[in-house]
């Protein structure tokens, strides 16, 4: 015979027990049901409401409409367990569907990607700011071989006009 200490921690357990977010609902039924049979054999028999009850306290908050409605609506134990099953099959649905559309996204994003290369239309000049040209080569920089040789130019324009 067990202790009034341990029955009253086996009721403390079954009262604070929760549902895994990895636990499918049958899984958690099961293990509230292990926790009943220990109760039951100490003569301490728990009531099909009280069995209800349990199992929609201890639901993660993806149930939390479900098990309010068959809170209000489930007339048994056996009428709320389909309800529940039901609403994990569609909530194991829609993980797979977003999934699904989340890699499709990805993969989306990957082809649409711009290749490494610029277009020299697209870049910027960071010495004179003006677009279609890299500061390399921008002819207002003295350091780009472009303005060496705009130089020459105008130095050969100015010495056949004198």
């Amino acid at each position: 015979m067990l202790s009034q200490a341990s029955i009253d921690a086996l009721l403390e357990r079954y009262q604070d027990m929760r549902m895994d977010a990895s636990e499918s609902v049958l899984d958690y039924i099961n293990r509230l049901a292990v926790i009943q049979m220990k109760l039951g054999a100490v003569g301490h028999t728990v009531s099909d409401a009280g069995k209800l009850r349990a199992i929609l306290r201890g639901l993660t908050n993806d149930f939390d409409v479900t098990a309010e409605v068959v809170n209000h609506t489930a007339t048994s134990l056996n009428d709320a367990v389909p309800r529940l099953i039901a609403k994990e099959s569609q909530l194991s649905k829609q993980d797979r569907t977003c999934n699904i559309v989340k890699g499709h996204a990805r993969a989306l994003h990957t082809r649409t990607k711009k290749s490494g290369t610029k277009s020299q239309n697209d870049s910027r000049c960071f010495f004179c700011k003006k677009k279609g040209h890299k500061m390399r080569n921008c002819w207002h920089n003295p350091e780009s071989k472009n303005y060496k040789d705009e130089k020459k130019r105008c130095d050969k324009d100015h010495d056949n006009r004198g």
